[in-house]
C-alpha cells in the first residue's frame, strides 16, 4: 500500500481474508481504503459497506462512506443513510452527532437541532452543545438569546451533578468560540 501497489495490496488482503476468516469482516474497512487511495470508489463503497455491517463504535468508517458518497455525486443519500443507520445505533452517540452534522450539511437544521438536543439532554458533551449552538448563531440576535437562556437556566440550578455537567459542556463549547 505505501509503494502504491493497490492490486497486490488488494490481493494480499482478500488473500488474508481467506486464510482468517474470523478476521475477514475486518479488513473490509483496510480494503476500502485502498480502494479509495487507488481511484476505486464504488468498490470502496462496496467494502465500507461490508465493514459497516460489524456496527463499528468508531465513526471512521461512517466518514468514509460518506466522503465516498459526495464524491460518487448521492450527497442525497447521505442523510437517509445516515438516519437509517443512526436508529439502528441508537446508543452510539458519536454517530448521533455526525447524524447531526450531516443535518446541518445538508440544510436540515430543525432535524440537526433535534439530534443535538437529545445527545446534549442524555449525554452533555461540548460537542453536542458545539454543534447547537452553531445552529442558534446563524438565527442571528435570537439565536443568541436562546444561547444565553439556556446557560442561564442551567447556572441557575443548584449545583447538582447533572448541572453541572451541562455547564461544564456549554462551557466548553462557547470557549472555543
Amino acid at each position: 500500500r505505501k509503494a502504491k501497489r493497490y492490486d497486490d495490496a488488494i490481493a494480499s488482503l482478500k488473500k488474508a481474508q481467506k486464510d482468517a476468516p474470523e478476521r475477514a469482516s475486518r479488513l473490509n474497512f483496510v480494503l476500502a481504503q485502498v480502494c479509495e487511495e487507488q481511484g476505486n470508489l464504488k468498490q470502496a463503497l462496496t467494502f465500507v459497506d461490508a465493514y459497516l455491517q460489524t456496527l463499528p463504535l468508531s465513526t471512521d468508517p461512517h466518514e468514509l462512506k460518506i466522503s465516498l458518497l459526495r464524491r460518487l455525486k448521492q450527497t442525497d443519500a447521505i442523510v437517509p443513510w445516515l438516519e437509517e443507520t443512526a436508529a439502528r445505533e441508537r446508543f452510539n452517540g458519536e454517530l448521533q452527532l455526525l447524524l447531526a452534522k450531516e443535518c446541518v450539511a445538508a440544510k436540515l437544521p430543525k432535524k440537526a437541532e433535534a439530534i443535538y438536543k437529545k445527545q446534549a439532554d442524555e449525554s452533555p458533551s461540548a460537542e453536542a452543545y458545539r454543534g447547537l449552538f452553531n445552529i442558534y448563531k446563524d438565527e442571528g440576535p435570537a439565536g443568541m438569546t436562546r444561547i444565553l437562556t439556556m446557560f442561564d437556566k442551567v447556572m441557575d440550578k443548584d449545583a447538582t451533578p447533572g448541572a453541572v455537567r451541562h455547564a461544564r459542556a456549554m462551557v466548553g463549547a462557547l470557549r472555543e468560540d
